[in-house]
């Protein structure tokens, strides 16, 4: 049976997949390598920048029930595309002031970046798209 919605209601799969993969792996996996020159760049140690970036984490689960009332509500690729923006602004403003409180404002920033591109969200989006094929859809 040939899928008679219009091209543009067909589930975008490897869309999200690829947008899932690059906002978190770029959000979260940028510090292995960034937590030297960001600790020399503001003067204090490799630990208190991984404590900080732990901070984050710690957003992230703090405010994963409200990112997912907004997947419900807003739906799941805006909150993908929102969360990999509100990271990147995080990321690129880590730089601008060398100060552990900035660091720390910029990785709360992060931190509702990460809450805002894992896979929960993806596979919700999904499931918003095609329920009843998602299973199909998330096993690509």
């Amino acid at each position: 049976m040939a899928d008679e919605r219009p091209q543009s209601f067909r589930l975008p799969v490897h869309f999200i997949g690829t947008t899932q993969i690059f906002s978190y792996g770029f959000l979260f996996y940028a510090f292995a390598v960034l937590k030297n020159p960001l600790a020399q760049h503001i003067g204090t140690s490799i630990e208190v920048i991984l404590t900080a970036v732990s901070f984050a984490l710690l957003v992230q689960a703090l405010i994963s029930y409200l990112v997912g009332k907004w997947v419900d509500t807003i739906g799941g690729l805006r909150i993908l595309g929102a969360g990999l923006l509100l990271g990147a602004l995080g990321m690129g403003a880590l730089w601008l002031v060398p100060s552990l409180l900035w660091v720390a404002l910029c990785l709360f920033l992060i931190g509702v970046g990460f809450a805002m591109c894992t896979y929960d969200v993806a596979f919700s989006t999904v499931i918003q798209f095609d329920e009843s094929r998602s299973r199909w859809f998330i096993a690509v």
